[in-house]
């Protein structure tokens, strides 16, 4: 499926709807790129766009069950499990503030959320159902 860039407040609205603000959804899987490395003759190559994917299941959407978002210059990623608890999404939180994309997986957006990230920019797409 095609990426789908999100660029502003209104786009923002549109996803949140679309995935029905996370409600019944849960992180199915999570991959980080931070873009540096070592190279053969063992220099650091340094990169500052550290890149994350996402990917999510939902139970609630009538069009789809996985989707993935693509985090560029992601520069603050949490996760505040207690295992005790499941690992469930009822509700998120998503915002742009200062040319910053903030996403926390509750209704209260603060850094007691159990999921919490900070990026630049927010891509997302649909993915075909591999269950």
């Amino acid at each position: 499926m095609m990426w789908k860039e999100i660029k502003s407040e209104k786009d923002i609205e549109l996803f949140m709807r679309e995935v029905v603000s996370f409600h019944d959804s849960c992180i199915r899987e999570i991959y980080y790129n931070s873009g540096t490395y070592v190279n053969k003759n063992r220099g650091m190559i340094i990169n500052t766009n550290p890149t994350m994917y996402i990917r999510f299941d939902t139970q609630i959407s009538e069009r789809f069950i996985q989707f993935e978002l693509e985090l560029g210059k992601v520069d603050k990623f949490s996760m505040n499990i207690d295992l005790q608890f499941t690992l469930e999404i009822y509700s998120a939180t998503f915002l742009k503030k200062d040319n910053w994309f903030y996403w926390y997986s509750d209704e209260y957006a603060d850094k007691e959320s159990v999921y919490m990230f900070r990026c630049q920019t927010v891509k997302w797409r649909i993915l075909p159902d591999t269950n």
